[in-house]
């Protein structure tokens, strides 16, 4: 069996916490393996609540930072391009909350912007539940455990 190409990348545009970008990036190719993705490239940023506020404002007409955006870039049928963009610093308040790392809460929202570029989609409560469920799924399978 043919082994599918992911190429997935990270860059880390902030400076508030630091954060394991291999893992991550493991982790990101471990979910591409096991939903049998496309052919991809992604690009994952992790950026400061200050940058993704200002992409949340520019591309989607939202005040104020989210956790992660993700852009479907596909044009050619090539595959799925993809940038994925997360932040850091929302990854920390919300994991201290919660009760687990920083990782843990940044690895859940890159599988949420995965998982949307494959096409689970969180509007309604059905698929909100069923989007949820995947990705803890996920996770937990690739070693990243959440509370809360």
């Amino acid at each position: 069996m043919a082994r599918v190409r992911h190429a997935i990348t990270i860059a880390s545009r902030q400076r508030s916490c630091r954060v394991d970008t291999r893992r991550l990036e493991r982790i990101a190719r471990g979910v591409m393996r096991i939903e049998k993705a496309p052919p991809a490239e992604v690009e994952i940023a992790l950026v400061a609540d200050a940058e993704i506020a200002r992409i949340n404002r520019r591309f989607l007409n939202h005040r104020g930072p989210t956790d992660v955006i993700s852009f479907d870039l596909s044009d050619d049928g090539r595959g799925l391009v993809a940038q994925i963009v997360v932040s850091v610093e929302t990854a920390r308040r919300q994991a201290e909350s919660r009760g687990h790392s920083t990782f843990a809460e940044a690895a859940l929202y890159v599988t949420h912007g995965l998982l949307h570029q494959l096409g689970y989609d969180d509007h309604a409560d059905a698929g909100r539940r069923r989007m949820h469920a995947r990705q803890t799924h996920l996770l937990a399978k690739l070693g990243v455990r959440l509370k809360g």
